[in-house]
């Protein structure tokens, strides 16, 4: 809509970047805001897949990995890539049906195997294997990834630092021209621009009706 609402502007069309990647760091909120302004990394509160098992969140030797395994043939891909195929044939791990009704023992399974490893180092075998899978990653790490500083996801003007937009248009690129302002560093011109008195204004910010 944005670049429909220009070309009526400019007479000129452009092309529209709209990444998964990109949404789903600007859907991040509050937590990527709230790490930009207190520094503090939110704690995750569960991912466990209520249907399918293992599809959860998992401890390695260093930070967790999610594993998304969908069906009979990649756990067995699981249990080989982790040296231990005859995880596969335990009977409490027959199928999905079987590994949903013992999940506390399926998680200490695999996780008294991938403690052996780096989630990081990990999940590039898994992946490789057909497995799906991705290491997880705290919002700090999000936040100076690779990727994340490619698509210019960190808007920075001074000491702000935002959320940039994910959307990405080829001709009129969203600006980032000053910081968010203060609350109610506003009011006075929005109540001016609406035929307010000063005086009126003034009892208005006594009674705490408006903040500036």
């Amino acid at each position: 809509m944005m670049a429909l609402q220009e070309r009526h502007h400019s007479g000129s069309g452009q092309s529209l970047d709209v990444s998964l990647y990109d949404c789903g760091v600007s859907v991040l909120h509050p937590h990527l805001a709230n790490y930009f302004a207190n520094g503090k990394v939110p704690a995750r509160s569960g991912n466990a897949h209520p249907n399918i098992a293992p599809y959860d969140t998992y401890a390695t030797g260093a930070d967790p990995i999610f594993l998304a395994v969908g069906n009979n043939g990649q756990f067995a891909k699981l249990c080989e890539a982790l040296g231990a195929p005859e995880l596969a044939h335990d009977p409490r791990f027959a199928d999905n049906s079987c590994r949903c009704a013992h999940r506390p023992e399926l998680k200490r399974a695999l996780e008294s195997l991938l403690v052996r490893h780096r989630a990081a180092e990990l999940a590039p075998q898994l992946i490789g294997a057909g497995v799906p899978c991705g290491p997880v990653q705290d919002v700090a790490a999000v936040a100076d990834h690779p990727h994340t500083r490619h698509r210019e996801l960190v808007a920075e003007i001074g000491d702000y630092r935002g959320t940039a937009s994910p959307i990405k248009l080829s001709r009129t690129p969203a600006t980032y021209r000053k910081p968010p302002p203060a609350l109610g560093a506003d009011s006075r011109a929005v109540l001016s621009s609406l035929g307010i008195d000063d005086t009126t204004q003034q009892k208005l910010i006594a009674a705490g009706v408006v903040k500036v």
